[in-house]
């Protein structure tokens, strides 16, 4: 029986290969409490058999709006494969030691911005400059002294797929458009009109 999820790291293997330039990027939608849809850019830190996961703050509206509605899509396009995915499904919140690895993979600005998070303003508050931001991570950055601490808001969110559809480009048009289900007795596949 076809395991898409394994379908899906293969083809995400072949994006970094031929350099494509979203390779390690999603657009994750999710519902705010007003129930629109919101949606952004992540950068997945890893896929495996497990999931998707990204590294961001428990206090992101991304997260807040997934504990609140517990629904999401996080869709790939890699223009040098001429494939798309769809993803949805359940998660799970990674905290701590699950955490470590990404942490020490960061860049010293990323950490930098995780610590800001935590302790200046949430991801997405509102301030008055981006010269506020600035300076306000310049004198973090100072009293630092280099010793970026992983912060205890940092969270991962482990994406477990139960359904993933699979677009493939096909130049007659005619594009081929497969949605897969996990169900009691594995994947499911479904031929869907494109």
């Amino acid at each position: 029986m076809e395991n898409p999820i394994e379908t899906l790291i293969s083809d995400q293997k072949r994006a970094v290969e031929s350099g494509d330039p979203m390779k390690y990027f999603g657009v994750l939608a999710t519902i705010d409490e007003n129930q629109a849809p919101q949606t952004r850019v992540v950068n997945v830190r890893k896929f495996d058999q497990q999931g998707l996961i990204i590294v961001t703050s428990e206090n992101s509206p991304k997260v807040l709006q997934l504990k609140t509605s517990h629904k999401y899509s996080l869709t790939f396009y890699w223009e040098s494969l001429s494939i798309q995915y769809r993803v949805r499904g359940d998660y799970k919140i990674l905290k701590d030691d699950d955490l470590r690895p990404f942490w020490h993979q960061k860049a010293e600005s990323s950490k930098l911005m995780d610590i800001y998070h935590h302790q200046i303003r949430h991801q997405s508050s509102e301030v008055s400059s981006r010269d506020t931001i600035i300076n306000e991570a310049n004198q973090l950055k100072q009293s630092l002294k280099n010793q970026f601490e992983q912060p205890q808001s940092l969270c991962g969110v482990q994406f477990v797929p139960t359904e993933i559809e699979q677009w493939i480009q096909s130049d007659d048009r005619i594009h081929q458009r497969f949605l897969y289900r996990n169900q009691s007795n594995g994947w499911n596949k479904t031929i869907l009109v494109p």
